[in-house]
Order: C-alpha cells, then sequence, then structure tokens
C-alpha cells in the first residue's frame, strides 16, 4: 500500500503543477464517472454504462503506450471493469488519467 500512495502522490503533484482540476482521489469507486484504481498493482478502470463506448477508446490509447499491453473487460452490475494485464509505469498512468480527463472531463482515482 505505500507504494501505491507514493505513485498516487507523484501523480497528484504533477496534475497539480499543470493546475489540471479535473480530477478527484476518493476511497470508493464512483458510479458516475470513469474511474481509475491502482491497488495491488494492477490498474482497473471502472467505466460507467453511460460511458461504454469508453473501453475502446481507452484501450486503443493503452495500446498506442505499449503494443504489448492488453485488457480484459467484465460487467459488474451498471459498470465494466477494465483489468490492465501489465503493471504500468507512473508516466504511463498519468498519461491514461490526462486522457480520461481530456476525453471524458473528469477523472476519479481510487486512493
Amino acid at each position: 500500500m505505500k507504494i501505491l500512495r507514493n505513485v498516487l502522490e507523484k501523480i497528484t503533484q504533477k496534475l497539480d503543477k499543470e493546475r489540471i482540476d479535473d480530477y478527484e482521489v476518493n476511497e470508493s469507486i464512483p458510479r458516475d464517472v470513469v474511474s481509475v484504481d491502482l491497488e495491488n498493482g494492477q490498474t482497473k478502470i471502472y467505466i460507467p454504462e453511460d460511458y461504454d463506448y469508453a473501453q475502446y477508446e481507452i484501450d486503443d490509447f493503452l495500446r498506442s503506450k505499449s503494443s504489448m499491453i492488453r485488457t480484459t473487460t467484465e460487467t459488474e452490475r451498471d459498470i465494466t471493469v477494465m483489468k490492465v494485464d501489465k503493471t504500468l509505469t507512473i508516466n504511463q498512468i498519468y498519461d491514461l488519467i490526462r486522457f480520461i480527463i481530456k476525453h471524458y472531463d473528469f477523472c476519479s482515482i481510487k486512493g
């Protein structure tokens, strides 16, 4: 968990330094915005039903960062959970969060 806090702190510092305000850090995953969970070294992206098409755009974005990255999705009630099979670097996670903010206006980060 200490590694997660360190990664989360570095990412939020970079976002704050660039004056990006369209994110929040939560203890839980909200059901109305695209969210990122970095727990246990595996990145999960939670996509609400209203943004269902986002899974394809996010998958394409991640593959543009590295051709070795693959994702799997499963639906849990009214939310799609996208799991990334590789551990992402801090810069890749930061870029992912920036991508989500740019395309979906807001990102929640579980932390």
